[in-house]
């Protein structure tokens, strides 16, 4: 049963609390607990504002859904590019196992903007995460130009130095970001 409450609202907001306190055995201490609610919320929702919010909801989830669907769309491209790549420039007999190393390009386009909404801590982990999937995107699209090169017969010297030394170690380069945004969190410094 409750001894005593009180209000407090705050007039900028129209967030009212009530702070309500009731007694607990066996010493006789109270125990406090805050209700919020949202006056303005309450007193102006109708059925057509609900219908509106409803309705705005729904265009959200089908942009998002839409958006998706084109991301994945998208990076399945960027693995195909990377497969005509990689079939022309590794040994037939390790192609098979190259392919892993193509897909990591791919998962990490999917894995990192889930880590950074779901699992990074704020500061040098999520900064590090950014970059990391920034070049990962990057990495995609300069394989897809390359290879657009490779097949009309015109790579400049920029295409040719990331045909050289950069598109054979981006499988390695995504196995050290990985482990590096791993030894990042927070969770592994205690």
């Amino acid at each position: 049963m409750l001894d005593r409450y009180r209000s407090i609202r705050d007039e900028s907001s129209f967030i009212t609390t009530l702070a309500l306190s009731t007694p607990r055995a066996p010493f006789g201490e109270c125990q406090s607990f805050y209700v919020h609610f949202d006056e303005e919320r309450i007193m102006t929702t109708t059925i057509g504002s609900q219908m509106q919010e409803n309705q705005t909801k729904a265009f959200k989830a089908i942009a998002y859904g839409l958006g998706i669907i084109v991301y994945l769309g998208g990076i399945a491209y960027a693995e195909a590019r990377a497969y005509s790549l990689f079939a022309r420039t590794i040994d037939p007999e390790l192609l098979p196992i190259a392919i892993i190393g193509i897909v990591a390009l791919g998962l990490t386009a999917i894995a990192a903007p889930i880590a950074h909404h779901f699992g990074t801590a704020p500061g040098v982990q999520r900064l590090f995460l950014d970059v990391f999937y920034a070049f990962d995107i990057f990495a995609m699209a300069a394989n897809a130009v390359l290879d657009a090169a490779q097949h009309t017969g015109s790579i400049t010297s920029v295409l040719e130095l990331w045909n050289t030394y950069v598109l054979p170690a981006l499988p390695l380069l995504c196995l050290c970001g990985w482990a590096i945004f791993f030894m990042l969190d927070p969770g592994h410094r205690k």
